[in-house]
C-alpha cells in the first residue's frame, strides 16, 4: 500500500495479505533540494480521511460495491461506493470506466472516481475553520439525502458527456469529480448557493429562496459543465465570453436534464418566483419584469450593459440560451443534434476571449461539420432572432506587438547572488550595476530604462539607466521601500506600476502608483480564487503568490499562488495555479474585489503550473513550469 501522509511524503507498506499485520515500511519519498514548486506543490492531492491511522488500525480494504439510498426528491438511487473495512462505506465511486486502480490508494487517493463529501457546515471562504470527512454509511444503504442527490447527480452528469461526447470526466483525462455539501456561507449561516470552483461542485442547503441546491439533476450538470468549459474554450467569466459561460452551464445543465427548458425548478422554494424554475431558456424573461432577479433579456437588443455581475454573466446568459433552444427546436435539428453542434463549437472554435459574434460563427461552422448546410442555417436563424447578427467579422483578439528597437542586453545575477551585472547580446561583460545583494528576479521596463527588484535587505530597490551612443549609465536610485519588508517587486511595461509581495506570505499583492504623489500609499488586493456564482462567493484557499509579471495592457498582473485547503486533522488538498488580477478600470484603481481568473483550473492528478512569464511580442503567449509530483 502506498500512502501519502503529505505532499511531500510517499510511504510504502507492505502488508500481509492473509491477517492485516504490516510486515515493513519505508519512506520512498523522492526530493530535489532547492525547487520552490518541489517544497510545496501537488494538485488535488488525497482527499483523506480524519479517521483512518495506518500504522495502527487494521485495514480489511474489501473495495468498490453497490449501494443505494433515498435522495432529496425522495427517489430510491442506485450509485457506486467503497467499502473501506467492515461494515464503513464511503460514497466513493469506483465503477466508471474512468477509475483507474493502478494508480488509486483507496479510498484517501483515488483517480478516476466520483468522490461526495461532507463540508459540516463549514465554509471554505473561512480557512480557519473549514473542515469537511467523508460521508460513510454503516452498510450499502445510505441515509444522508443530500449526499445521495450530489453522488447520483455527479454521477448522471459523467455518464452524459461519456455516452454522448465520450468525454472521459471533467478534464477528458479521467480525473476525479469532487462534490461537497453541507456547506455554509462565511458568516456560518445556510448558503442559498451552488457553484464550481475550479476543483469541484459546492452546495449549499438553500433557505429563503431555494431548496438544498444538491436536489436538482441540472443545478448539479450546470456546475460540473463550467468544468468542462475550463477544459476546452475557458471562456472567460465577465462581459460576453462570460455569459457564453453561463449559457453553456444552463445548455448541457438542461440537457443533462432534458425533460423540460428549465434550470432549478426542482430547488426553488414554492412561491418565490412565478415560472417556478431560476432560468428558463425557452423564455428567459422567465414571466417576470426586468426589475426581478429572475429576469434575463431575451434579445440583443434588451442586454444589461453595465458593471454588476462581471459585466451580467447570469443575466445576458438569457440571449444565448434562447439562441439555443431556438435551435434545438427547429425541426431540422432537434436536441441530439443541437447538442453535438454545440459541444463541438465549444470544444474547436471557440476560445477564452470569444464574443457573440464568435459563438454565431461557432455554431454555424460546427454545424456544417456535422450535419450540413441545413443545420448551420437553422443556427443561423436561432441567432438571427435574438439579435446576433452575421453581419460582423469574427473578432480577432490576439494582435502582435512591434519589436523593440535599438540594441540587446542581459541582466544577470551573479553566482553568489550578490551583483547585478550588465552584458551585450553577444555576451560581453559591461559590469555590474548592483552590488548588495539581490533578493528577487529583477523586473525592467519594456523599454530597458527603469528596472526594479528586492534587495538581499528586502528593500523595494529602483535603478534609472541612462543610454548613449557610446556608454550605458546606471543611476540608482536607491531603496524605493521605507521598510525591509519585501521578497519580490516587479514593475509594469510602461514603468507606472510597481507590485510588491511581502516576506509574511499572506494572499496579499501590493501595486503602487508611481503617478500618484503619494507613493507610501500602494492599493491592497486579496487573491482567491474565482467561483461561478450569481451572489459574489469566493473559496479562500489562497495561501501566497510568488511570481509576477504586468501584462501589455497595464491592467492585469499575472501571478501564481500556492492554495491549499486543510481539514481538521491536517490533511489537505494543495496545489500551485496562475491566476490572472484585473487591478486596474478607467484610468483608475478597480475597487473592493477585483476581477480574477485562472490559466487553467481542475488541473491533472499531481500536476502544478508556475513561474509563468509573458512572451516578448505576443501578449497572448506565456511560458510556465510545470511540476508533476507523482514522477518529481
Amino acid at each position: 500500500i502506498v500512502a501519502h501522509p503529505n505532499m511531500l511524503k510517499r510511504l510504502v507498506y507492505v502488508i500481509d495479505a492473509e491477517n492485516g499485520a504490516i510486515l515493513t515500511h519505508f519512506d520512498h519519498t523522492c526530493q530535489i533540494d532547492g525547487g520552490r514548486l518541489q517544497a510545496s506543490a501537488k494538485t488535488r492531492e488525497a482527499v483523506k480521511t480524519s479517521t483512518q491511522n495506518i500504522e495502527s488500525t487494521e485495514l480489511t480494504l474489501v473495495g468498490p460495491v453497490n449501494a443505494s439510498g433515498v435522495d432529496l426528491l425522495n427517489v430510491n438511487r442506485n450509485f457506486g461506493a467503497w467499502q473501506v473495512s467492515g461494515n464503513q462505506i464511503v460514497l466513493e465511486d469506483a465503477s466508471k470506466s474512468m477509475f483507474n486502480a493502478a494508480q488509486s490508494v483507496m479510498p484517501n487517493d483515488p483517480v478516476g472516481a466520483i468522490v461526495t463529501l461532507t463540508a459540516l457546515g463549514t465554509s471554505p471562504e473561512v480557512q480557519s475553520s473549514f473542515n469537511y470527512d467523508f460521508i460513510s454509511s454503516g452498510s450499502a444503504t445510505f441515509n444522508n439525502p443530500t449526499g445521495v442527490s450530489a453522488h447520483y447527480n455527479a454521477g448522471k452528469s459523467f455518464d452524459y458527456y461519456k455516452t454522448t461526447f465520450n468525454r472521459n470526466s471533467i478534464d477528458g483525462t479521467g480525473g476525479n469529480i469532487l462534490s461537497f455539501v453541507e456547506v455554509s456561507d462565511n458568516d456560518g449561516s445556510s448558503m442559498e448557493n451552488a457553484y464550481w470552483n475550479g476543483a469541484a461542485m459546492w452546495y449549499g442547503n438553500g433557505g429563503t429562496f431555494f431548496k438544498r441546491l444538491a436536489r436538482g439533476l441540472d443545478v448539479g450538470g450546470h456546475e460540473m459543465t463550467h468544468g468542462v468549459i475550463e477544459k476546452t474554450a475557458n471562456l472567460e467569466y465577465q462581459g460576453e465570453s462570460g455569459a457564453m459561460n453561463e449559457s453553456f452551464a444552463d445548455v448541457f445543465g438542461a440537457m443533462i436534464d432534458r425533460d423540460d427548458w428549465k434550470i432549478g425548478e426542482d430547488v426553488m422554494q414554492a412561491g418565490v418566483n412565478p415560472s417556478g424554475c431560476l432560468r428558463d431558456l425557452s423564455n428567459p424573461n422567465n414571466g417576470v419584469n426586468s426589475s426581478s432577479p429572475w429576469w434575463q433579456p431575451k434579445q440583443l437588443s434588451e442586454r444589461y450593459t453595465g458593471n454588476d455581475d462581471n459585466g451580467g454573466v447570469h443575466i445576458n446568459s438569457g440571449i444565448c440560451n434562447r439562441a439555443y433552444y431556438l435551435f434545438a427546436t427547429n425541426a431540422a435539428v432537434g436536441k441530439d443534434k443541437a447538442e453535438q453542434v454545440y459541444y463541438k463549437a465549444l470544444r474547436d472554435y471557440l476560445v477564452k476571449s470569444s464574443k457573440f459574434i464568435d459563438l454565431r460563427i461557432a455554431v454555424m461552422q460546427a454545424a456544417t461539420d456535422l450535419y450540413g448546410s441545413a443545420v448551420s442555417q437553422a443556427a443561423a436563424a436561432a441567432f438571427d432572432a435574438v439579435g446576433i447578427l452575421g453581419n460582423q467579422p469574427a473578432g480577432n483578439y490576439l494582435g502582435q506587438l512591434n519589436k523593440n528597437p535599438g540594441d540587446e542586453y542581459v541582466l544577470c545575477v551573479s553566482d553568489d547572488g550578490i551583483n547585478l551585472d550588465l552584458a551585450l547580446g553577444n555576451g560581453q561583460y559591461l559590469g555590474s550595476i548592483f552590488t548588495q545583494g539581490v533578493e528577487s528576479k529583477p523586473s525592467i521596463t519594456d523599454d530597458g530604462r527603469f528596472i526594479v527588484f528586492v534587495s538581499a535587505a528586502g528593500h523595494i530597490v529602483t535603478v534609472g539607466m541612462n543610454y548613449t551612443q557610446t556608454q550605458i549609465i546606471p543611476i540608482l536610485n536607491g531603496n524605493f521601500s521605507a521598510n525591509p519588508i519585501w521578497r519580490n517587486a516587479v514593475v509594469s511595461k510602461d514603468g507606472r506600476f510597481i507590485a510588491g509581495l511581502t516576506q509574511n506570505q499572506d494572499n496579499r499583492v501590493y501595486i503602487f502608483d508611481l503617478a500618484d504623489p503619494n507613493l507610501n500609499l500602494p492599493q491592497t488586493f486579496t487573491l482567491y480564487n474565482p467561483t461561478y456564482s450569481q451572489t459574489p462567493t469566493i473559496t479562500g484557499e489562497v495561501q501566497y503568490a510568488d511570481v509576477l509579471e504586468f501584462d501589455y495592457s497595464g491592467a492585469y498582473l499575472m501571478y501564481d499562488a500556492f492554495n491549499k485547503l486543510s481539514n481538521s486533522s491536517g490533511e489537505d488538498i494543495s496545489y500551485w495555479d496562475i491566476g490572472f488580477l484585473k487591478f486596474w478600470n478607467n484610468g483608475q484603481f478597480v475597487s473592493g474585489a477585483p476581477f480574477i481568473s485562472k490559466l487553467f483550473s481542475g488541473l491533472p492528478e499531481n500536476t502544478s503550473v508556475g513561474d509563468p512569464t509573458f512572451a516578448k511580442n505576443s501578449p497572448y503567449i506565456i511560458a510556465f513550469d510545470v511540476f508533476d509530483s507523482a514522477s518529481n
